[in-house]
């Protein structure tokens, strides 16, 4: 298996192809962008939202949060703002 096989996965995903591929639907997934201030999608053309691997990460992380965890919206809120702070702490070291 190559390192390089980014030719078939595309590097940037619509909201529907997010919504297939992580079984939620659309407006849930506009609903945590304004929930999430972590969750930034890339607007195209006519404000169409697109995903970047790293958004996709975050997704799956919120999805984990909510749906298998059981935090609260400010609860996993409050979780992936830890996150990301101690991630920041890490790259300043």
């Amino acid at each position: 298996m190559s390192i390089f096989k980014v030719k078939n996965t595309p590097i940037l995903k619509s909201i529907n192809e997010v919504s297939a591929e992580l079984k939620v639907e659309q407006h849930i997934l506009r609903f945590w962008e304004q929930k999430f201030p972590l969750l930034k999608p890339i607007k195209g053309k006519g404000n169409r939202r697109l995903y970047r691997e790293e958004d996709m990460i975050t997704l799956r992380k919120i999805q984990s949060l909510l749906n298998k965890e059981g935090y609260t919206i400010e609860g996993a809120r409050k979780q992936m703002s830890g996150v990301a702070s101690a991630n920041n702490s890490y790259k300043q070291i």
